[in-house]
C-alpha cells in the first residue's frame, strides 16, 4: 500500500472516512486500515499538522480537513505513505481526499529545514569538539 489516510467523520450518523491507494473502504476493510494507521502512529503526538518520518520507509503526516464536523471541531486526517510514492500519486490521493496538498508541501518544507538546521547544529558541535580534542593533544 503506497498510502493510506483516515478522518472522523463530519456528521454523527457516518462512519469515519478511510481512503487507500486511490479508492474509500467501507465497513470492516475500513476499520482494519484504520486501526493499522493508528497501531502504527500510536506513539506519536498528533495534536497539530505535522509530518514525521516513520520506521520502514514511511512517512506519517497529520493534515486538518478543511470541513469541521458537526459540532465545529477540527477533522485531523491522519496520512501514512511510503517514501517511494511519486509526488503526483500523493497530490492525486491528498486532492481526491479534500486535503490542501500546497499545505502539505508547506508542512514538508518545514519538516526539511528543521532537519537541515538540526543537522547544522550537530555538525557544528562535533567540529568545535574534534577541535578541542586536537588542541588538547597538541598541548600535551
Amino acid at each position: 500500500m503506497k498510502i493510506a489516510i483516515t478522518m472522523q467523520r463530519a456528521k454523527e450518523n457516518e462512519s469515519d472516512v478511510v481512503f487507500a491507494d486511490g479508492e474509500f473502504l467501507q465497513d470492516k476493510k475500513a476499520s482494519e486500515l484504520s486501526s493499522w494507521i493508528y497501531d502504527l502512529c500510536k506513539n506519536e503526538k498528533l495534536d497539530k499538522e505535522m509530518i514525521k518520518r516513520l520506521k520502514n520507509n514511511k512517512t506519517s503526516a497529520l493534515l486538518y480537513h478543511p470541513i469541521k464536523d458537526d459540532f465545529g471541531r477540527l477533522r485531523p486526517a491522519i496520512i501514512v505513505y511510503e517514501n517511494t510514492i511519486s509526488d503526483e500519486e500523493l497530490q492525486d490521493s491528498l486532492n481526491k481526499f479534500g486535503l490542501d496538498y500546497n499545505r502539505f508541501l508547506e508542512l514538508k518544507n518545514k519538516n526539511k529545514n528543521k532537519r537541515i538546521k538540526i543537522t547544522v547544529i550537530f555538525g557544528t558541535i562535533f567540529i568545535i569538539i574534534l577541535g578541542v580534542a586536537v588542541w588538547i593533544i597538541d598541548a600535551s
